[in-house]
């Protein structure tokens, strides 16, 4: 396994939605084991640098989600320089034409989306995430047999 990187658990499912057109194919997606409350992700922060104690990091974060929803409910996005850019969309269906068109009839839901800082240089946009981890193959649905490890693209492949 390369020392440098961080190894990302997936896992393979079949497509089983006969309307989509990858229906019978398989695909990849990451396996998430558990998520961190925001006092364990202060806690993470907390133990990478031990100069802010852990309730004052989960103070300011509490903070900083208030104001990023007072702020995207005003219609104003909010880039967090490093990390991205977070704004309101709307999730809603069409209406016949403009004068019928009933935003309380046609609103299903209001979203906020996030969008990675794009410069090639940031660590968060999908092609360096792509080269800080080792891809590991879950075990737990591997009937193939195949081990070993493939490398491409500057990530590392491997199968238990």
């Amino acid at each position: 396994m390369a020392t440098n990187k961080i190894p990302m658990r997936y896992e393979l499912y079949q497509n089983e939605n006969k309307k989509s057109g990858g229906y019978g194919k398989w695909y990849a997606q990451p396996v998430v084991k558990t998520t961190l409350s925001l006092k364990g992700f202060a806690k993470h922060l907390h133990d990478h640098n031990g100069t802010y104690r852990t309730s004052t990091i989960k103070g300011v974060i509490e903070e900083m989600v208030e104001c990023l929803v007072e702020m995207v409910s005003q219609g104003v996005g909010v880039k967090l320089d490093g990390l991205g850019t977070f704004y309101p969309t709307f999730e809603c269906d069409g209406a016949e034409s403009k004068e019928k068109f009933d935003i309380l009839k046609q609103l299903k839901g209001i979203h906020l989306r996030f969008l990675p800082e794009g410069t090639k240089d940031e660590e968060l946009t999908s092609r360096k995430l792509k080269e800080k981890v080792v891809l590991v193959r879950d075990g737990k649905d591997d009937t193939d047999g195949q081990g070993g490890s493939q490398e491409g693209d500057n990530t590392t492949i491997e199968n238990p």
